[in-house]
């Protein structure tokens, strides 16, 4: 902005130079300094309260709520797989909106942002009647960092608020899973009913969804492979997104084969319904455990943490580890990097490029 001083026929007067959304020039004339000065004052309050309306097309306003609900709709629930949808709802409508509520998106400040994320590290969660982890708080800010980013693509602001935010630090997630001796005691410990569910879990490092949507066309025995294209009903693919394939363990063939030869098309069926319910894998589980004397808290994912950890001690590598579970980047595997010490020494040790005659301490000088 600008006051410029013209001479007229008339006198002198003082243009206020401002500019609209779209960049172009726009002035207000004055015969006065004063009045020109304050009505300068005047729009640069409301510019900084994002309310002049030369500056936001009225068109344009829209609040938090309805923020919110179209990103929803138009990038959570089109992009993202249907248990994340569900999730980042959860978020909307429990948290953000009720917090945020009818507040124009362009009058949030970052200092009110952070205000909220600090006011979450603070509350206590409801389930586990504990305080919010800084983990779920930052998840959180993710979802409030993209929506105001789509916000600016749709017009609606010109920056994000969300910018300078830093993350706070994460508690360290502790990968919980079963020793050698652990996995044949929980084995043993299983009904014969769900032996052929846990043996492929802990061989496969299969999804629960993977496993509870595993068709049996999709099982080959005499390639000795498992094609992976379900994660969910609802969404009819993996996690990633991406088929993988599986090599069948020569120690779970046993189990695969006599599963094989059961009816109906899924190669674990419910015997509530025609799929396998979460409930009932915990339950089933959760009764193994104690009757092998596991008193640690093991989840069906646990099972999975179980095969990787095993992988990667007996020498498998990260980057094929990646393929097996289906992840998109090797950063998700990294947790299983230190429990591989002895191969990479293996590894490093097996690296030789002596040259035969020559010991450590002969050199070109010494010729």
């Amino acid at each position: 902005m600008a006051i410029i001083k013209r001479e007229t026929n008339k006198g002198f007067v003082y243009d206020v130079i401002i500019r609209d959304l779209g960049g172009k020039q726009r002035w207000k004339t004055f015969s006065k300094k004063k009045d020109a000065e304050q009505f300068e004052r005047f729009v640069l309050d409301k510019k900084h309260r994002d309310e002049f309306p030369e500056v936001f097309d009225p068109k344009k306003r829209i609040n938090f709520s309805e923020l919110a609900k179209k990103w929803l709709e138009l990038h959570s629930k089109p992009n993202k797989a249907p248990k994340s949808y569900v999730k980042d709802r959860g978020v909307c409508y429990n948290y953000l909106i009720p917090h945020f509520s009818n507040t124009l998106v362009q009058r949030i400040t970052t200092e009110q942002v952070q205000e909220y994320l600090t006011y979450r590290l603070q509350s206590i969660c409801s389930k586990t009647k504990r305080s919010v982890s800084p983990n779920t708080v930052n998840r959180e800010l993710e979802i409030i960092r993209k929506m105001f980013n789509d916000g600016i693509k749709w017009g609606y602001l010109r920056q994000n608020p969300c910018k300078g935010i830093k993350k706070f630090k994460e508690k360290s997630r502790r990968t919980e899973f079963l020793s050698e001796k652990e996995v044949r005691n929980l084995l043993n410990n299983v009904l014969s009913s769900d032996l052929t569910l846990f043996a492929t879990a802990i061989y496969t490092g299969m999804r629960f969804g993977e496993l509870a949507n595993l068709e049996k066309k999709h099982v080959d025995l005499k390639k000795g492979l498992i094609t992976v294209e379900i994660g969910s009903e609802e969404s009819g693919t993996t996690k990633s997104g991406k088929i993988r394939y599986i090599p069948i363990a020569t120690a779970l063939k046993p189990h695969i084969k006599e599963a094989l030869s059961s009816s109906g098309k899924l190669l674990f069926p419910s015997k509530r319904g025609p799929d396998i319910k979460r409930t009932e894998a915990t339950k089933a589980l959760e009764g193994a455990l104690k009757r092998a004397g596991i008193k640690r808290h093991i989840r069906f994912h646990d099972l999975r943490h179980t095969f990787a950890s095993h992988f990667v001690m007996r020498g498998g590598d990260l980057l094929a580890l990646k393929e097996l579970l289906g992840h998109s980047d090797l950063q998700m595997v990294q947790r299983y990097a230190h429990l591989a010490p002895d191969h990479l020494r293996g590894a490093i040790d097996r690296l030789d490029f002596s040259v035969t005659g020559r010991s450590a301490g002969d050199s070109e000088g010494d010729k």
